[in-house]
């Protein structure tokens, strides 16, 4: 059925004005979703989810996103609740509508072609293609000279980390120091805490495991003094993962039992996959090889449900290895 001329013209500035008053919404959460209210606003982002699925999707199906406020507006929605859909795990609907506003971006809003590329680039990397998330961080990097002082201290991160999880160590190391120093000495808490949750991975790869298990708990204690539950949450998580890997393995019972509660209240499914398969890791160690299997096979469970190739890899080999000993 094709739309009158004059109706999907009034359809569009409705579009418009909805996408402009959900940004508000967005950019009034943003701050909580790092604070100790991110529980209640992660809530309410549940609640408003489809509406701003079907408000995103009928825009850019209509294709007036070259419109620089709506361009605008969209762009600024997806970056305020990007953490929302990092812990949701939709990172496909991220990378699509990303990947759809990088052509009308160029038009309407060049300026911030670099944000869209970072976006990009952290929805491939947690849908685990770090390469090609190396190559969008490279782009954002050099989209970012047709912005007016662009703050790259976040893709330089991303970078960090993406670099990690392809093997390269040393330009891992040498660009999370940077965002770690960068963070720190501006005192932003909350970006110096992912910085030393970088680093704390970055020095277990190293054989470092004193370092990594130090850097895991500062990121810990920060989150805590920022008084963001997710933070704490993950990082309660990293700070067990640590403590096996430095050999306190009794130890970290209790620690990943707490970060496992903490991710269940949440609803934080993939970092809890990850945490469950990390504690089944640590039951053979225990002499407790049926727990072992039973979180081994929680967290293939949370992996399929969200497509997650490589670890859905870990944990079926992890399975293997648990039944054959």
């Amino acid at each position: 059925m094709e739309i009158d001329t004059e109706i999907g013209t009034l359809l569009d500035a409705r579009y418009k004005s909805l996408i402009g008053a959900m940004n508000d919404f967005a950019m009034s959460l943003s701050p909580q979703l790092q604070a100790r209210q991110s529980r209640e606003s992660l809530a309410q982002l549940d609640t408003e989810l489809p509406n701003i699925v079907n408000a995103v999707d009928s825009l850019l199906d209509r294709g007036v996103a070259d419109d620089r406020l709506t361009c605008l507006h969209l762009i600024s929605l997806i970056v305020h609740i990007e953490r929302y859909f990092t812990i949701r795990g939709l990172w496909e609907a991220k990378l699509r509508w990303a990947m759809a506003l990088l052509e009308p971006c160029a038009h309407a809003a060049p300026k911030l072609t670099h944000v869209l590329f970072n976006v990009v680039g952290t929805a491939y990397s947690e849908m685990g293609n770090y390469e090609k998330a190396v190559e969008l961080y490279q782009l954002a990097v050099k989209y970012a000279d047709l912005a007016d002082n662009p703050d790259l201290t976040r893709v330089y991160g991303n970078l960090g980390v993406a670099y990690w999880r392809v093997g390269r160590l040393d330009k891992a190391l040498v660009y999370t120091r940077r965002l770690w120093e960068a963070e720190k000495k501006v005192g932003n808490l909350y970006e110096t805490a992912l910085a030393l949750a970088n680093l704390a991975e970055i020095h277990l790869e190293y054989g470092d495991t004193e370092g990594g298990l130090l850097a895991a708990f500062d990121a810990l204690k920060l989150a805590n003094q920022v008084g963001d539950v997710v933070l704490e949450a993950e990082f309660t998580a990293l700070t067990a993962k640590h403590m096996v890997a430095r050999g306190l393995l009794h130890e970290a019972v209790p620690v990943y039992k707490t970060a496992i509660g903490l991710l269940n209240e949440l609803d934080d499914e993939p970092t809890l996959g990850l945490t469950l398969l990390n504690y089944g890791v640590l039951q053979p160690l225990l002499s407790h090889s049926i727990e072992a299997i039973q979180l081994v096979q929680a967290s293939l469970e949370i992996f399929e449900r969200y497509r997650m190739p490589e670890e859905i890899q870990n944990a079926q080999a992890m399975l293997a290895r648990l039944k054959v000993e």
